[in-house]
């Protein structure tokens, strides 16, 4: 990606490694204030009640199977953000988790993803924030892209495919394609649990527009994931 002479595509990867850093400095400093005991949480400035120091203290007090690793503990931080500005999606995703574990120690696969609220949740963060915003593909032959909006060239002639040729590397904007405008069918591209409904997707005409992982299994496997410990943690007290 270095050698790339592409400003946009090094603005992101600083923007991305800025973020990864600090998040690991919060994680870090919760960590380190946990393993001291309640008084180091006490004395610090959220006095133990920010989003980390609360999920490191669950997962800490939870069974081996329902421990979460440092990488599924650092994804909750964006769901969680999007859940503290949006109070009335906090408040029926809540009682949505509350309704079917009722009677239930944990929830399987499948009625995880039963619960609407829930998986509409996983998917709108996840178009948010791609945990990997960008990735790179190489053509195995000659190719002709065709482009979903056509686009006008330098010569004022409109563009509507790109002839590639075999070998070429292709950089792909995950976080672009989940946020344009085009593909969403609407100039909010902002948090929007409605637009995961099935009728919304159906209004779309079967365009794709989520790219988590690219194609492949991860994507609903990290979506398991992340439901199941954000249900863990919408039952906690805090």
């Amino acid at each position: 990606m270095d050698l790339i002479p592409w400003k946009a595509l090094h603005d992101i990867r600083d923007v991305v490694d800025v973020l990864d850093e600090t998040s690991l400095d919060i994680y870090s400093s919760a960590k380190a204030a946990l393993a001291q005991g309640d008084g180091a949480l006490s004395n610090r400035i959220t006095r133990g009640k920010d989003i980390m120091s609360v999920l490191l203290k669950a997962s800490t007090e939870a069974s081996d199977k329902e421990k979460l690793s440092e990488v599924e503990l650092m994804s909750q931080i964006s769901i969680l953000f999007l859940l503290a500005e949006h109070q009335d999606v906090q408040k029926n995703i809540r009682e949505e988790v509350w309704t079917a574990f009722e009677g239930k120690e944990q929830l399987s696969y499948d009625e995880l993803n039963d619960l609407a609220y829930l998986d509409a949740l996983c998917r709108e963060t996840l178009r948010l924030y791609p945990p990997v915003p960008v990735i790179a593909r190489t053509t195995r032959q000659d190719i002709v892209l065709p482009i979903s909006a056509a686009i006008q060239g330098s010569d004022r002639r409109e563009i509507s495919q790109i002839p590639i040729e075999n070998n070429t590397n292709v950089i792909i904007s995950i976080i672009g394609c989940n946020r344009d405008p085009n593909a969403l069918g609407s100039p909010n591209v902002s948090f929007a649990l409605q637009r995961q409904s099935k009728d919304f997707q159906n209004d779309l005409s079967g365009r794709r527009t989520r790219l988590h992982f690219g194609s492949g299994t991860q994507s609903p496997l990290l979506q398991y994931a992340i439901g199941k410990g954000l249900s863990s943690l919408l039952l906690s007290s805090w």
